[in-house]
């Protein structure tokens, strides 16, 4: 992309002071070496009023001290008994002496509390109401029709000049106000509260036995200069968003300019008779046909009132957002780390971001160069969904409002999903989420500014590291939500439509066709030519009969002509695996019963795999009768691509009268059920994601082990059991004595303490609907450890329950891995291929529904953006659920604007917390500020009840050899400074002498994970090692911290676990976990939980991750494993 750049005409050279543009140089025009900055002269200008402020409050203090400091002259005549008073309680109020040139006494410059207005008419809080037109032919120019983008409000210096006492009360109260959803009442209390304290601390000193004194003139004059109202502080912080704001009819969501807006929506469009408003309701001037095109007529303004709209709608200023990202000084830097790793060549062995991911790398310019290897090129990736905003109740009128979010996928992970770095594009009003193709009003001024980004770009007047500035562009790739938000704002059809899919054109009565080399796909020539052409057509009946044939509507992001839309959206896997298909699994293959009432749970319908808080209507599942479930098996077989293999294994089926096993006659132990409580609570939504897979065998113990073969190396065919599937003698699975088992296994499980979401009973009305987390930890953690114990009598009806359960979580585990790769890929596709196939054959009575098709779409989603948690909506659900936490009036269309100025400041604010320009006497109190969302970080407990402490003799030589093989000293050998000392002087040269001296831990973070002794924690205690190491799993016995001296006196510190190491099962002892563990990457393993193995010592970073782990009773899994037994999952996430 060719860019713009300024003319000389235009610029003027800067060297003022308050910018530090006269601390840079650049070569003009002849060649030589200038001192300064070239900008436009608007932004001279503006520096200029920065630079005459500082100068005058200079002058201003050395020409009349008395009247501009906040303590006089004539304090320092005072008695010696008020010395404290002068040198320590006034200078709270006194000018702070900094290295800068400016005098730091100059008084705050805030509008006056009486004139103040509220920040959405205020001049400077960055909302433009003027609006951009009806948008039917919206295109949004940057910043006015100005070329270059004057960021130099973002680099004023004013706060560095501002009193500390001022600052940081403003600070706290904006903290507490945005971040911690105090109301506008409360945060302004803070504020008079604060002013309040800092008089009596004036008054009365800090010493006891302190006589109180009057406040002079100049501290009063100081203190009545603290701001009062939390919207002044706002104001003067500059942390509020620009946005534009558009008057939204409640009808078609059209949008129109606040000023120029008609009395009535003049949109024209096709009314479909579910549309938010009946037209029962519409009044009787609009009040029409509701078929083919015709005008809206809906009116835009409140009856009796002066231009008061209905319903407003607010975008945010993506350049503006932009340009103060730029202006921050660590986001440059991080760009180019990232542009430098998209640089290097694609590995489809190992892809840990979406930044490795093929089409990263392959997505050009329009010059043909990659986008993504130059930090100065942005990529978002697009995230919408709806939310009701007053919490989803079980019952009344169902309210949502539509959350439309760009996430800046070009910077690193670690850092993107911070709110700074955040772009909340819009929030469609509600009380109803925009239908089918009248979302394109509430998507056209997002597209308008993406579609600006790609062709011109922006020019930015300066950055954080190029004062002079550079040209910005942008661009969008992944577009992830739920499925009907995704279907909804792309222009597909239903997931319930006969074009069910939204990647090929296979229908819906096809939908057991697995085999997805026969499928047509989809392509983005064709599919632009069959949306333009369902938009120009007027007719309903057209469009519908064309929506039906081919699944495609017209949307907005059609314009973006780089877009391929085909490719460029995923399969949320949050949606589609947590929520849908193991929702799916408990509830209808399964059929997991309630215990409370002893009646099967109400068969969830195809709507659940669709979404979990708004489902679409219609399509009820069939009838599971035997009659109708003979007549479907017939259909599925002639549907399934393996109808011969099916046929034999039905028949084989039906001969099998195996009983089902009693889970209770299965162990030798019985239990009874866990009482359960209304007190107990789940705790907030966390973000996990699981790895690779375990193998019992300590010799071969690998974690990626399954997965990470090549292609030529795994026998997909073989999963280590070659039995057929065969259904259970009875329909409901999870029947009470099933429900009861388990429950009474669950408490005995062992989860470490930063799982945040492991269920504590199952089948429990009183619990409420599961979350995400907790549908994962319940598939991959605690029934992994529990079924194959049920499931452990070797007959057909068992292996075929636990085989397609294993399968089922392996896919699970691969698809949500921190990273993936081709052979980990081909993995997914033939686990998702073989739970569905099985599935079919094991639950006759269930069909498919859509999400079972998408979840084998998700392949090729790995396969072009790489692991699903860059693109997964886990953050984004909790993003939406924090910005709804924030004070509203609880009106719709008005808490709308409120939730996007609020999030905007809290990104805005933790921005400034970061930023060099204030004080350099406020930054040691930041930190406390920062730590309601940046927690000071974890100090491990250290034991000092027998400190010192000494190792004993053969752990400290295993020390010692550990020292010697991993952190040797270049030609010298670590040896026991008992040892060193009976050496003679000329040998000593080449030992290094350390001591048996230690510092013994409770508790020891690894990568913000905390470790504990067994003691201690048992949850954290039970660890997994790295592969290739002396054993392959152990219970932490201890921790401790060795010091020992190296070169020139410094002082290296490593901390070692002391671990019991747990043995593998003997092979042929009736293990239940052998084959899962073996053929699955389900990551179990079975120990022998007391050996008299002795300890062994571990370097921190040889531990590669926690384990959740039960304890088996001698003979309750096997008469033949007469001895306990641990039973593992390896919580390995990446």
């Amino acid at each position: 992309m060719a860019l713009k750049k300024k003319s000389r005409a235009q610029t003027r050279v800067c060297t003022c002071v308050s910018f530090n543009c006269g601390t840079f140089s650049f070569r003009n025009d002849l060649g030589e070496v200038q001192q300064g900055v070239e900008l436009t002269l608007k932004a001279i200008k503006r520096h200029a009023v920065e630079d005459s402020l500082i100068h005058e409050a200079q002058n201003d203090t050395e020409k009349d001290h008395r009247n501009r400091a906040y303590q006089s002259n004539s304090d320092s005549e005072e008695s010696a008994s008020d010395e404290f008073d002068e040198l320590d309680n006034s200078e709270l109020l006194q000018g702070h002496q900094s290295s800068q040139s400016a005098q730091s006494n100059i008084q705050l410059n805030l509008p006056a509390q009486s004139h103040l207005e509220s920040p959405q008419n205020e001049p400077d809080s960055q909302t433009d109401c003027s609006g951009l037109g009806h948008l039917n032919s919206l295109e949004i120019e940057l910043d006015g029709h100005r070329d270059i983008y004057d960021c130099s409000s973002f680099f004023s210096r004013r706060l560095l000049y501002t009193h500390p006492t001022i600052l940081y009360s403003s600070l706290f109260a904006a903290v507490c106000h945005i971040l911690n959803q105090a109301s506008a009442g409360v945060s302004s209390y803070i504020l008079k509260s604060q002013i309040e304290l800092l008089k009596i601390t004036l008054s009365h000193g800090v010493l006891t036995q302190q006589s109180p004194r009057q406040l002079k003139h100049s501290e009063q004059t100081a203190i009545a200069n603290i701001p009062v109202d939390i919207r002044t502080v706002v104001h003067w912080l500059q942390i509020n968003p620009r946005l534009n704001i558009f008057i939204c009819c409640r009808q078609c969501f059209a949008l129109y300019n606040t000023e120029d807006a008609p009395d009535l929506c003049s949109h024209s469009y096709i009314q479909q008779e579910n549309c938010a408003i009946s037209s029962k309701t519409l009044p009787k001037l609009s009040r029409k046909r509701i078929s083919d095109l015709s005008t809206c007529n809906y009116p835009l303004f409140k009856p009796n009132s002066e231009n008061a709209p209905i319903r407003q709608y607010a975008t945010q200023d993506l350049p503006h957002w932009i340009a103060r990202m730029f202006s921050r000084p660590d986001i440059e830097e991080a760009l180019e780390t990232s542009a430098s790793r998209s640089r290097q060549p694609y590995n489809p062995h190992l892809i840990k971001d979406i930044q490795d991911s093929r089409l990263w790398k392959e997505f050009s310019d329009p010059d043909g160069h990659q986008f993504t290897a130059q930090s100065r090129n942005l990529v978002f990736g697009m995230f919408t969904d709806g939310i009701n905003p007053y919490g989803n109740r079980q019952a009344g009128k169902h309210v949502s409002c539509t959350f439309f979010v760009l996430v800046c996928l070009s910077l690193p992970f670690e850092i993107r999903r911070r709110p700074e770095n955040v772009f909340l594009a819009g929030i469609a009003p509600g009380p109803q989420e925009p239908s089918l193709e009248l979302v394109n009003s509430i998507l056209r001024p997002i597209v308008s500014q993406l579609n600006t980004l790609w062709k011109s770009g922006l020019s930015l007047s300066q950055t954080f590291q190029k004062p002079s500035g550079r040209h910005i562009f942008a661009a969008l790739l992944p577009f992830f939500s739920d499925l009907p938000a995704l279907r909804r704002s792309l222009g597909f059809a239903s997931a319930v439509a006969t074009r069910m899919c939204s990647f090929c054109l296979l229908t819906k009565d096809e939908i057991n066709n697995i085999d997805s080399n026969s499928w047509r796909k989809r392509t983005i020539e064709e599919h632009r030519i069959w949306a333009t052409e369902y938009q120009q057509t007027t007719k309903k009946a057209e469009r519908k009969k064309l929506l039906e044939e081919r699944g495609v509507r017209y949307s907005e992001l059609l314009k973006l002509d780089y877009w391929n839309i085909i490719d460029y959206h995923v399969v949320d896997s949050m949606h589609n695996l947590l929520l849908g298909l193991l929702n799916w699994h408990c509830r209808r293959l399964w059929q997991m019963s309630e215990k409370e009432g002893s009646k099967k749970i109400a068969a969830c319908e195809k709507k659940d795999l669709v979404e979990d808080e708004n489902p679409e209507p219609k399509s009820e599942p069939k009838s599971t009768s035997k009659s109708k479930s003979k007549s479907k098996s017939k259909s599925n077989e002639n549907s399934n691509p393996s109808n011969e293999n099916t046929n034999k294994n039905k028949q084989s089926s039906t001969s099998s009268n195996q009983s089902k096993p009693n889970p209770q006659q299965s162990t030798s132990t019985s239990y009874q059920p866990i009482p359960v409580t209304k007190d107990t609570v789940g705790p907030t939504i966390h973000t996990l994601d699981f790895g690779s897979n375990t193998d019992p065998s300590d010799a071969t113990f690998n974690p990626y082990a399954v997965a990470d073969q090549g292609d030529d190396d795994v026998d997909f065919d073989d999963d280590g059991w070659g039995g057929e599937w065969t259904p259970p003698s009875d329909s409901i699975v999870f029947d009470d004595v099933v429900v009861s088992y388990i429950n009474n296994m669950l408490p005995r499980i062992h989860i470490p303490t930063w799982i945040k979401r492991a269920i504590p009973v199952l089948g429990k009305a009183s619990f409420g609907r599961l979350k995400a987390d907790e549908w994962r930890n319940l598939f991959t953690i605690q029934l992994a450890l529990v079924l194959p114990a049920l499931w452990k009598d070797p007959n057909a009806q068992n292996k075929s329950l636990l085989h397609n359960f294993a399968h089922l979580v392996s896919l699970v585990n691969i698809a949500l891995a921190r990273s993936t790769s081709i052979s980990r890929i081909d993995a997914y596709r033939h686990h998702i291929k073989s739970y569905i196939q099985s599935s079919l054959l094991i639950f006759e009575d269930v069909e498919l529904a859509p999400n079972h098709h998408m979840a084998i779409h998700l392949a090729d989603c790995l396969e072009r953006f790489g692991p699903t948690r860059a693109w997964w909506s886990f953050p984004m659900e909790r993003l939406m659920s924090d910005i709804l936490k924030s004070p509203d009036n609880n009106q719709i269309s008005q808490m709308e604007i409120t939730f996007m100025e609020k999030f905007c400041q809290m990104g805005n604010l933790r921005a400034l917390l970061d930023t060099p320009g204030l004080p350099a006497s406020i930054q040691p109190h930041i930190s406390q500020l920062k730590s309601l969302f940046e927690p000071i970080p974890f100090k491990p407990e250290i034991d000092t009840r027998n400190h010192p402490e000494y190792l004993d003799s053969h752990i400290f030589n295993e020390l010692i050899e550990k020292l010697n093989d991993q952190f040797s000293l270049p030609g010298k050998e670590w040896v026991s400074s008992t040892e060193f000392c009976q050496k003679d002087l000329e040998d000593r040269l080449i030992f290094s002498p350390t001591s048996s001296q230690v510092i013994l831990l409770k508790n020891h973070p690894i990568l913000d994970v905390n470790y504990s002794t067994h003691i201690v924690n048992k949850n954290n205690s039970v660890v997994a090692l790295k592969p290739g190491l002396k054993a392959a799993y152990g219970q932490i016995e201890s921790i401790f911290k060795h010091s020992r001296g190296i070169s020139s006196g410094s002082i290296q510190s490593d901390v070692f676990f002391l671990l019991k190491p747990l043995m593998p099962v003997p092979m042929g002892k009736g293990n239940p976990y052998s084959h899962l563990s073996q053929n699955y990457e389900m990551r179990l393993s079975l120990r022998i939980a007391d050996t008299e193995e002795p300890c062994i010592l571990f370097h921190e970073n040889e531990i590669l991750c926690h384990c959740a782990w039960i304890k088996y009773n001698p003979g309750e899994l096997s008469t033949e494993i007469n001895f306990e037994t641990l039973a593992l999952v390896v919580l390995d996430r990446s």
